[in-house]
Order: structure tokens, then sequence, then C-alpha cells
């Protein structure tokens, strides 16, 4: 798996902490039951890392937006792996928030997207 992060210093909402798995939250807008079922999700699917992780989820105006950190490897998204993260997109947008609005976007360390 290329998505990994390092741990974060600055605030980035509530935290949620699942095993090894840290959600960074922004109610309301994001409820924490969606929280909970994407921790679930990382889970069942085998996304949880041996090692400490964080993973943002938030909104905007048109969706939930999952903010992924990219492995301090790679300077840029890969593009071979641009099927990967959308097929992950379309899954969780459908088995965590039920076909709502839901996009992921790629992240440094500081959940600042990545140019594509």
């Amino acid at each position: 798996m290329l998505i990994a992060v390092a741990g974060c210093s600055a605030s980035f909402g509530e935290k949620y902490t699942y095993k090894q798995l840290e959600i960074y939250y922004t109610p309301p807008a994001v409820n924490e039951r969606y929280v909970e079922s994407l921790a679930q999700y990382f889970d069942q699917n085998n996304l949880l890392l041996e090692k400490k992780h964080s993973i943002q989820l938030t909104s905007d105006q048109e969706s939930y937006v999952l903010k992924m950190v990219l492995n301090n490897q790679f300077n840029k998204f890969p593009e071979e792996k641009l099927d990967q993260i959308n097929g992950l997109e379309q899954d969780i947008k459908e088995k965590v928030f039920n076909g709502l609005n839901f996009k992921i976007i790629v992240c440094n360390e500081n959940f600042i997207p990545l140019e594509k």
C-alpha cells in the first residue's frame, strides 16, 4: 500500500483512534458514525498499517472528503496508482457513505493536497 503518514502535530480536527489508525475529522460537518464506519472499512479491507498512520475526513460544499497521505518516498502521486484510488473511492462511497458524494484527495503529511 502506498498510502502512509507520519505523526501529526498540528490541529487537524477531532481525533478518533482505531487500532493504529488515527482519523481526524471536522464536526459537525462530519458525523462520528461516518468516522467509525470508515475505521471499520479500513479494518475489514486490510488497509490498516502495522505502524501508526493518519487520515482526515472532512467535507466541502459538494461532498465528504477523505484526505490520505502519500508515502514519503513519492514526490507526487504515481499515475499508475490512479485506478486503485478511483476504485477505493467508489467502494468507500457505496459502503461507508451509502452513495453520498465522496472523494479521496492525496495529500502530504500536513493534509495539503498534492498536485496531480
